[in-house]
């Protein structure tokens, strides 16, 4: 809700419920059934602790994406869906991308008609290199199709070695997001899922870690920064001093600059779910008489088994049914199958 008066927080509310709001589109309205616009208005731009604790339950993303997904195309396609979008410079032009995804840490970026990049370089600039610089300091990233795939190899690699080490999913954002301190894997504990496949798609040899010049890497140049390997056994992780000076600049690819675009589609559970089953009849015999095969689309909704208590009620107010059975799903659709289809 926006901040100020009970009006403009209503107004808010209601805009959202409206779909005229100008929060991100993946969020789209739910009412449950039994309930109208207005009383849902009523409600959340009333109480600000009612509201903050009901609100989520008016709300469903779109598009949602399970990071347990462990195919390169679906997160190839996740990160090409920033393909060729334009970034705000901050004069408040637009900087067009061609054949690539943009990535800014900042926005809105630099500004071409008022000369930042020239200003960053100075005056002495031989050859545009400090230009270059300049521009790999205040620009922002482009990956393109095939480092878009290169990234996504390297992701779905970390899944699967973090999952199986730990002998589960992972049960929260934070796990995917953070390192994992006190793990069995030491190299787990040094960055996240994200920091890690970046760095092991950008430079899979470590070269950039070395003494001596800075290197170009696969996701982005690492000329501005030297390899250091301040290795000290004293420290409980040694290998956490070994790095670039460069890294964490605005020069490198950051998860924070893809969890900027992409980290509100992010999920660690699935909310739709495709169901099939099978039936068959059978004679005395033995032999099949006949067989279907049938299939449903169901969501989880927010509201509880028994609808008489609200979203938000919380875990240890529940009623036996809500606390046994937790949320409700709808079937979504039905339809029966033919052999061909299975």
């Amino acid at each position: 809700m926006s901040k100020g008066t009970s009006q403009s927080n209503e107004q808010a509310v209601r805009n959202f419920i409206e779909g005229e709001s100008t929060l991100t589109p993946r969020l789209q309205p739910y009412i449950s059934s039994g309930e109208s616009d207005d009383e849902v208005v009523d409600k959340l731009s009333g109480d600000l602790e009612t509201s903050s604790r009901e609100i989520a339950a008016y709300q469903m993303l779109e598009g949602p994406f399970n990071v347990h997904s462990t195919s390169v195309a679906a997160w190839k396609s996740l990160i090409m869906s920033a393909f060729e979008i334009e970034v705000p410079a901050r004069d408040g032009d637009r900087h067009s991308v061609s054949g690539a995804s943009a990535f800014s840490r900042f926005l809105p970026s630099y500004s071409e008609s008022s000369g930042d990049l020239s200003l960053a370089a100075g005056s002495g600039d031989v050859g545009g290199t400090a230009r270059d610089r300049a521009e790999r300091w205040l620009g922002f990233h482009r990956l393109t199709d095939d480092q878009a795939e290169l990234l996504a190899e390297e992701i779905v690699e970390q899944i699967k070695n973090r999952c199986i080490d730990d002998e589960g999913p992972f049960l929260s954002l934070s796990e995917f997001v953070n390192r994992r301190v006190g793990g069995r894997n030491e190299s787990f504990s040094q960055k996240g899922v994200l920091q890690t496949a970046i760095d092991l798609a950008n430079d899979p040899t470590g070269a950039s870690n070395r003494a001596g010049e800075g290197t170009e890497g696969e996701l982005f140049s690492l000329v501005d920064g030297v390899g250091i390997q301040n290795v000290d056994d004293r420290v409980k992780n040694p290998d956490a001093l070994i790095g670039n000076t460069a890294e964490g600049s605005p020069a490198t690819l950051l998860q924070g600059d893809l969890l900027q675009s992409l980290g509100s589609l992010l999920t660690v559970r699935s909310d739709t779910f495709r169901i099939r089953a099978y039936g068959n009849s059978v004679a005395k015999n033995g032999q099949i008489q006949a067989q279907a095969w049938c299939e449903a689309i169901v969501q989880r909704v927010p509201e509880f088994v028994d609808s008489t208590q609200t979203p938000g009620t919380q875990f240890d107010d529940l009623n036996p049914s809500n606390a046994a059975f937790g949320r409700r799903f709808k079937i979504v659709s039905f339809a029966w199958l033919s052999p061909e289809e299975v």
